[in-house]
């Protein structure tokens, strides 16, 4: 599926036009007034990509976005609309191809005994297309079920590991040149370590789920902006490994525990995450999930309705939002949560509930200097509200000097950070090349860029707290 909006503050209040696509579809037509416009491509596998165009008047631009190869994308625009990605019950599979498997009878009501020509309609039960949905979804299952049993199991389980990092970003550093392996972009993105691993204790498992915790405190706070950050290096059965961010030191924000330390860990558990893949796939359906947890009930609530894109979820979520943000001296990673809540909220919600939002924000970014969420929360309230809300226009040079301190700062907390930095950076490199801008900050803006593409390929999607994959690039 993809989305176009306008480019510029008008982007989040604005109308967006949807538009379903599919691999092997023709390339889609869209009408569009002249000005710049945001698309962004959400794929199936939840990863979202962003680019800017520029539509000129009677003139026609052509986007195309590189999914790369991977088998999470090779799906039909039906499945944007959720059709082909449900699978069936292991029972109502079995007796779907049963019914399916005895030849329907043809019925001719005068003229010559010519069949009629077939109406292709994926929705008709005795359309080809349905017979081979219904078959592939039945491998499907069988596959799937059988890769799950595969990389299942209490002694698997038992295996998984994983160790807690303390690392410290030196904002100074230079950024890097060139393609780089994973391991290599996350040593740029964390930092140097300032102590050595502490190995986490698997607390409890099961045959297919496993939970790995810090058998003592971190020494010092984290957490707290001070710059020193906990990650966690987890090899899940299977041999797949991670570099996540570990939230010890986090806070709570509800009211009954408000400011008590919560205990964190790393929940690995075993998904299906492919769906319907062709019977020569080497796609493996099944995977271990390394997800980082927080014991903190409001807080991993808000955080999933964040994530999802929820916003609609209501007053509720709104108040929280704002409270988070004011609290920010308690915990500075829920108050950048909080300030993301409140980017995805028209403004004039905002100010009926904060009149003051604005400055909550420019006092997150300022304030806590090494939280890279605060400086890519200012940037993208500076792109789509403007700074001031008086209406004044964009100052690029500002909004630049903004997304460039978020990338200094290091690898963001929270998974969505990723997404909205690359969306800063590609309006930021699009208005550059638009405007024909040259010189030693534009060419920090496209290194910085590539820089987050990068980044943004061996994220795990699906994550609250951000997760990188290393054992393999994401294609």
């Amino acid at each position: 599926m993809a989305e176009v909006t306008a480019a510029g503050r008008s982007a989040t209040r604005g109308p967006s036009l949807k538009v379903p696509l599919g691999v092997n579809d023709t390339p889609k037509n869209v009408s569009l007034e002249a000005g710049p416009y945001f698309v962004r491509l959400f794929l199936p596998s939840g990863d979202v990509q962003a680019e800017r165009v520029e539509v000129k008047g009677g003139g026609t631009a052509e986007l195309t976005f590189d999914i790369g190869k991977s088998p999470h994308e090779w799906l039909g625009s039906a499945a944007s609309l959720g059709i082909v990605q449900t699978l069936p019950s292991a029972i109502e599979a079995r007796s779907l191809e049963a019914a399916l498997s005895r030849p329907a009878p043809t019925i001719f009501r005068g003229g010559p005994k010519t069949a009629p020509k077939e109406t292709l309609d994926l929705f008709s039960r005795s359309s080809t297309q349905f017979r081979e949905l219904a078959s592939r979804a039945v491998l499907s299952l069988d596959h799937s079920t059988s890769e799950m049993d595969r990389i299942s199991g209490h002694l698997r389980a038992a295996q998984s590991e994983g160790w807690r990092w303390i690392h410290r970003v030196n904002p100074a550093r230079a950024l890097p040149e060139g393609r780089r392996s994973p391991v290599e972009l996350a040593r740029w993105w964390v930092g140097d370590p300032v102590s050595g691993p502490a190995q986490l204790n698997l607390a409890n498992s099961d045959e297919r789920n496993a939970r790995l915790t810090p058998a003592a405190p971190a020494p010092g706070a984290l957490m707290n902006g001070n710059g020193a950050r906990a990650f966690a290096a987890v090899r899940d059965p299977v041999g797949g490994t991670y570099y996540a961010v570990f939230p010890e030191g986090w806070a709570s924000t509800s009211q009954n525990r408000l400011g008590q330390l919560v205990a964190p860990s790393v929940l690995l558990t075993v998904v299906i995450d492919t769906a319907m893949t062709s019977a020569d796939s080497r796609a493996t359906p099944a995977r271990w999930r390394c997800a980082p947890e927080i014991d903190d009930v409001e807080s991993m609530s808000l955080l999933g309705f964040l994530h999802t894109g929820q916003a609609e979820a209501g007053q509720m979520m709104l108040e929280r939002a704002h409270a988070w943000l004011f609290e920010k001296t308690v915990n500075p990673v829920a108050a950048a949560a909080g300030a993301y809540m409140l980017l995805s909220h028209t403004e004039e919600a905002n100010v009926r509930l904060a009149p003051d939002w604005r400055r909550w924000v420019g006092n997150l970014y300022r304030w806590f200097p090494t939280i890279p969420d605060g400086a890519i929360a200012m940037a993208q309230m500076a792109l789509t509200y403007g700074e001031t809300g008086r209406g004044d226009d964009i100052d690029v040079e500002k909004l630049r000097g903004y997304a460039l301190e978020a990338v200094r700062r290091g690898l963001p907390y929270l998974g969505t950070g990723v997404r909205r930095l690359t969306e800063v950076l590609v309006a930021l490199d699009g208005d550059d090349r638009a405007e024909g801008r040259t010189g030693p900050q534009v060419e920090k803006t496209r290194r910085a860029l590539a820089l987050v593409r990068e980044l943004g390929r061996i994220t795990v999607p699906g994550e609250f707290f951000t997760v990188l994959r290393l054992d393999e690039e994401r294609s």
